[in-house]
C-alpha cells in the first residue's frame, strides 16, 4: 500500500503497544469495584469514576473472572 499515510494517533499507539494503552486508562481515574452477596461472594465486575450507588460494592485493586462466583482474596479488597 504505497502512498498510505497513517495517523499519528495510530502510529503513536503502535509504538506503545497494549502496554502503552493500558497505562493510559490506569491514569484516567478508572477504578474498580465488585459486588459482592450478602455472603460474600463476588457476583459482578465494574470499573468507573466512581462508586455504583445500589449495592454492596468494594473497591478493588484488581478484577479477575475467575473469582466471579469466589470470595474474593483479602489482599485485593481496598476499602
Amino acid at each position: 500500500m504505497a502512498g498510505l499515510i497513517m495517523p499519528a494517533r495510530f502510529l503513536a499507539f503502535a509504538q506503545r503497544g497494549v502496554h502503552g494503552l493500558f497505562r493510559a486508562w490506569q491514569r484516567s481515574g478508572y477504578r474498580h469495584f465488585a459486588l459482592l452477596d450478602s455472603r460474600g461472594v463476588c457476583i459482578a465486575f465494574r470499573s468507573g469514576c466512581r462508586r455504583p450507588e445500589n449495592g454492596r460494592w468494594v473497591e478493588v485493586s484488581e478484577t479477575r473472572l475467575a473469582w466471579l462466583g469466589q470470595v474474593l482474596p483479602e489482599h485485593i479488597v481496598i476499602n
